[in-house]
């Protein structure tokens, strides 16, 4: 029953959702600011209660968080039988790589949510070489905040953006040397049948840009 109300919801409101989970947001703080404002009446207070409860069934029922209210349902759904996913990795001069600390860059670039977000095959060469010249500066200006022992308030400042996000420690990157290249692993995972088993995980370099000479190299 929930599968269906979901696809429901998503095949009717789902083009719609840019505008319609922020209004859910705004008018959820509007409305509990009104309800708070006339709060001395009893009325009111159940009102609220009971438009909350209402509210927080409704989103779990269709299983779709809507801010502020999340979906709290005790069962863990299956994955997907086919899961795929991007990784951005950095290396320097020498070849030797490591996953990419997205704490490097602003949380507003769109870099920072996915390299599939802000760069893919068509994009025109010299923009692609822009993309990995930005990841690069912020990952250098970022390595020396970690090795001058300033990356706490850099944490701060910008949070990690994934729950798999990675956290460069000192003994990570201070042996390594100058970084040059950019490069993107595509992750294909399957999974058994009606359950979180991994059947296969193959990972594959699908991009890799080096701005030294300038190359770009797409698998």
């Amino acid at each position: 029953m929930r599968d269906i109300i979901r696809t429901f919801v998503m095949e009717n409101f789902g083009p719609y959702s840019d505008i319609l989970m922020p209004t859910i947001f705004i008018a959820f703080f509007i409305g509990t600011t009104i309800f708070l404002t006339l709060s001395d009446r009893r009325s009111i207070r159940q009102v609220w209660v009971t438009f909350f409860f209402i509210s927080l069934v409704i989103v779990n029922l269709v299983g779709i968080p809507a801010l502020p209210l999340i979906d709290m349902h005790k069962v863990a759904g299956t994955p997907d039988e086919k899961f795929q996913t991007e990784e951005v990795k950095i290396a320097d001069e020498h070849g030797e790589e490591i996953r990419y600390d997205m704490r490097a860059v602003p949380p507003s670039t769109h870099a920072a949510r996915g390299p599939h977000t802000e760069i893919d095959d068509d994009m025109p060469k010299e923009k692609q070489i822009k993309w990995a010249k930005f990841m690069i500066e912020n990952a250098e200006e970022y390595r020396e905040d970690i090795l001058k022992g300033d990356s706490t308030l850099s944490s701060f400042a910008q949070p990690p953006h994934h729950l798999n996000s990675i956290k460069w420690e000192k003994e990570n990157v201070e042996n390594m040397g100058e970084f040059d290249t950019v490069r993107i692993y595509q992750h294909k995972i399957i999974y058994e049948g009606g359950s979180s088993d991994i059947q296969s995980h193959e990972i594959n370099l699908i991009l890799e840009i080096n701005t030294t000479d300038n190359s770009v190299k797409i698998w």
